[in-house]
């Protein structure tokens, strides 16, 4: 959990910052149903937790739009996941050159 393998991530900041607003005011109209007997409070409580969670990871959520260093050795992980069978040359060119980089970056940010 908190995690996903799945390459590319394409994510932009405006779009994430809509997601983000739509989610919270999911999450309050979620708080506002609390004692109203339309579902029960416990029920409630779950789905706001579970809101909140969609929030903090969506606030999170890497890009590989434009990767930075710090990111790298996250998304060659993906990558390499995602592209397990190299068919064309290129894709295991990329493997080669995301690892080693990444190899880099695990050495100067760790």
């Amino acid at each position: 959990r908190g995690k996903t393998m799945s390459y590319p991530l394409l994510s932009t900041g405006r779009y994430l910052i809509h997601i983000v607003s739509y989610l919270s005011k999911l999450k309050d109209e979620f708080m506002a149903l609390r004692g109203r007997r339309t579902l029960e409070d416990e029920k409630l409580d779950l789905v706001v937790l579970d809101t909140k969670s969609l929030i903090k990871s969506t606030s999170r959520m890497p890009s590989d739009l434009h990767i930075s260093p710090s990111a790298l050795i996250d998304t060659s992980a993906r990558y390499d996941t995602s592209y397990s069978l190299s068919v064309f040359q290129c894709i295991s060119d990329a493997k080669v050159m995301l690892r080693e980089m990444a190899d880099v970056a695990r050495e100067q940010l760790q």
